[in-house]
């Protein structure tokens, strides 16, 4: 946040650069924990002159602060932003990753309706989107639309994977650095997903001890957690709920921590 006191010291504010800085601090506020970051970047966020040209910025900067609401147990607040991010969505790709964010988060909280969310258009939608073309989030949306897809329609959810894996276009210099460990523990879990549909319990625990693996050596506590808590419900593995439990801990009004307090419920009534 220092970077900006630097920045608004000079005479002239660069709209891009601005837009940039936030989505950077919104996504760091999301993964490490930060709410004094947070709170700066939705403050910051409301006074920014959002116009076409960042509108793939600003629908980061919400999605990103949609997550960090829902970590620290403010659903309401998460549901807004998540909704404000499908609402400056420049594109059909980015429009359905929001609402895929929405349907997973109303799914862990319990609410009937997104539990039984329709994917039927989005993936409609999804199917008239030239993918090769894409790059960074809009094209993990699909990937993520095959996750959302999977406890419904297994076949479906498998052609939305196979069409992501089946993308071989490069992309483009500035995406290189995204094209990281990360993006692979991401995948790993989305395809993990749809291998649960499809019974193949062994292959998808495979994949998300990888995911595991990654967001563990990296530093990303909060996502190896999630993970650890698929593997709990998938292996019964109390190493893997114990993992998830002690960063449910520091977030204790998360709906992974919700998640947790059930899957503990149905194992003891077992």
């Amino acid at each position: 946040m220092a970077a900006f006191e630097e920045f608004d010291s000079g005479p002239v504010i660069d709209l891009f650069a601005e837009a940039s800085m936030l989505r950077n601090l919104a996504i760091l506020a999301r993964d490490v924990a930060s709410p004094e970051i947070a709170e700066y970047v939705r403050s910051r966020s409301e006074a920014v002159a959002w116009n076409q040209n960042t509108a793939s910025l600003e629908f980061e900067v919400f999605r990103a602060l949609g997550w960090s609401q829902a970590r620290y147990g403010d659903h309401l607040g998460a549901f807004r932003y998540l909704r404000r991010s499908a609402e400056v969505a420049p594109s059909a790709a980015l429009r359905i990753r929001a609402i895929v964010d929405r349907t997973f988060l109303g799914h862990e909280l319990g609410e009937n309706d997104a539990a039984s969310y329709d994917f039927n258009l989005e993936v409609e939608i999804a199917n008239g989107v030239n993918w090769d073309e894409l790059s960074g989030v809009e094209r993990s949306t699909l990937y993520a639309l095959a996750a959302g897809v999977a406890p419904i329609d297994p076949g479906q959810a498998r052609r939305l994977i196979d069409r992501y894996f089946s993308i071989e276009s490069p992309v483009s210099p500035s995406e290189i650095f995204k094209r990281d460990r990360r993006q692979r523990a991401d995948e790993c879990s989305a395809h993990a997903a749809v291998l649960v549909a499809e019974g193949e319990r062994e292959r998808a625990i495979s994949l998300l001890q990888e995911s595991f693996r990654i967001w563990s050596e990296v530093g990303y506590a909060w996502r190896a957690a999630t993970v650890a808590a698929d593997l709990a419900e998938l292996t019964g593995e109390r190493r893997f709920f114990d993992v998830a439990a002690r960063e449910a801990a520091n977030q204790p009004h998360s709906w992974l921590a919700r998640r947790l307090a059930a899957l503990e419920t149905a194992h003891s009534a077992s």
